[in-house]
This record gives structure tokens, C-alpha cells and sequence, in this order.
């Protein structure tokens, strides 16, 4: 029994990394979108 609840908690963690790597994913793109947009302003 001991052995299933391991594998069990195995997957739910590993859900959780596939769900939160896209975020913060995006959220680094959108970060340098930012940082590129500010670099156009100053080349102006």
C-alpha cells in the first residue's frame, strides 16, 4: 500500500511541474518583450 501512495504522490508532483513550466515560460517572454520595448524607446 505504502508503495502505491508513493507513486501516486510521483505523479501528482510531476503534473504540477508541466503545468507551472509553460507559466513561467510566458512569463520570462513577456519580460523580455518588456525589456526589448524599453531598449526601443531608449534607441530613439
Amino acid at each position: 500500500m505504502a508503495e502505491k501512495k508513493k507513486l501516486a504522490l510521483k505523479k501528482k508532483k510531476s503534473k504540477k511541474q508541466t503545468y507551472l513550466k509553460p507559466i513561467r515560460v510566458e512569463t520570462a517572454e513577456h519580460m523580455n518583450r518588456e525589456i526589448r520595448e524599453l531598449l526601443n524607446d531608449k534607441m530613439k
